[in-house]
C-alpha cells in the first residue's frame, strides 16, 4: 500500500505541525517578526551610515583646525622673520650712513645745496630783492649758474658766508627765510634710523623658530 504525504516545509519552519498549515496568529506574528527584523536590519545600516558620516566630518573639522593652527603659526614665523630682516637691513644703512654722511656732504653738499636755492627761487620768483647766502667753496663753483636760475633775473644777491658749511644754504626775501643743511637732513634720517632700531621687536609666538 503507498501512501503520499502532503508535507508544506516552509509551515513546518514557521511552528506548524507537519502536514497541517500555519493558524493565521502564527503567520501574522511571522510576518510582524521579519518586517520587524528588517526595519531594525535597516535602522541599523542607517545608523552606522550616519556615525561615518559623522566621523568623517569630525576628521574633517579637526583636519581644518589643524592646517589653519599652521598657516597662522607660518604667517607668524614669516612676519616674524620679515621683521628681523629689516632690521638688519636698517642696521645696515644706518651704519653705512653714519660712516659715510661726512663724505657725502664734502663731495655732494654744495651741489644739493644750490639746486635747494633754485627750488626756493622758484617759490618766491615775486619777489623784488633775494639774498642767497652759500658756503665760500659752494659760492665759487655753483653762483654763476644760480645767477640765471628761473626766477633769479637780476634780482638775487649771492654772498659767501664763512660760518656755513658745503651742504648748507640760506635764501631771505621780504617776508619770509628759508634754510637748508644737507648734515642736518642726514642727521634726521640717522636719527629716525637709531630710533627703529631702539624699539623692541615683536617677540615671534611660541613654537615657531627662524632659520
Amino acid at each position: 500500500m503507498n501512501c503520499i504525504f502532503e508535507r508544506d516545509f516552509d509551515a513546518e519552519a514557521a511552528g506548524a505541525p507537519p502536514g497541517r498549515a500555519p493558524a493565521p496568529e502564527a503567520a501574522a506574528r511571522e510576518a510582524a517578526r521579519a518586517e520587524g527584523f528588517a526595519a531594525g536590519l535597516a535602522a541599523g545600516r542607517e545608523a552606522a551610515r550616519d556615525e561615518a558620516r559623522g566621523a568623517e566630518a569630525r576628521e574633517l573639522r579637526d583636519l581644518l583646525g589643524a592646517l589653519a593652527r599652521g598657516i597662522g603659526a607660518l604667517e607668524a614665523g614669516a612676519a616674524a622673520h620679515r621683521a628681523a630682516m629689516e632690521r638688519q637691513a636698517l642696521d645696515f644703512v644706518r651704519a653705512a650712513g653714519e660712516r659715510l654722511a661726512p663724505e657725502l656732504v664734502a663731495s655732494l653738499g654744495g651741489a644739493r645745496a644750490a639746486a635747494e636755492v633754485r627750488r626756493c627761487l622758484a617759490l618766491v620768483a615775486g619777489s623784488s630783492r633775494i639774498e642767497v647766502a652759500l658756503s665760500p667753496g659752494a659760492l665759487e663753483r655753483h653762483g654763476a649758474a644760480l645767477e640765471e636760475a628761473p626766477g633769479a633775473e637780476g634780482r638775487v644777491r649771492l654772498r659767501g658766508d664763512p660760518g656755513l658749511g658745503n651742504g648748507d644754504a640760506r635764501v631771505r626775501w621780504e617776508d619770509g627765510e628759508m634754510t637748508y643743511s644737507m648734515d642736518d637732513a642726514l642727521g634726521g634720517l640717522l636719527e629716525a634710523l637709531r630710533a627703529h632700531r631702539a624699539a623692541p621687536a615683536a617677540p615671534a609666538p611660541e613654537g615657531t623658530t627662524h632659520g
